[in-house]
């Protein structure tokens, strides 16, 4: 009985110590990777999303459209001799 309740004993010690092998180190370990992992799938997504505006920007029809919205201009629907 003595001999279990030692090795137990032990065996907490060891998970629980410091250092690069304890517990509490490894956990941590654990945590800043799926933390990085987190922040690996966000900039993936920042990534598709900055890839699909580049893709539209590289549009010629929407580029003119966007810049006659900013300027102001309305697109002619009349035709040129609609005056004569």
């Amino acid at each position: 009985m003595m001999f279990f309740l030692a090795m137990t004993i032990i065996a907490l010690g060891a998970l629980f110590l410091p250092g690069p092998s304890g517990l509490i180190s490894i956990l941590l370990k654990l945590h800043h990777i799926n933390r990085e992992k987190r922040q690996i799938l966000l900039l993936h997504k920042k990534s598709d999303t900055l890839q699909q505006k580049i893709n539209l920007w590289q549009k010629p029809e929407y580029a003119t459209k966007v810049a006659r919205q900013l300027l102001g201009i309305q697109e002619d629907t009349a035709t040129c001799d609609s005056g004569k």
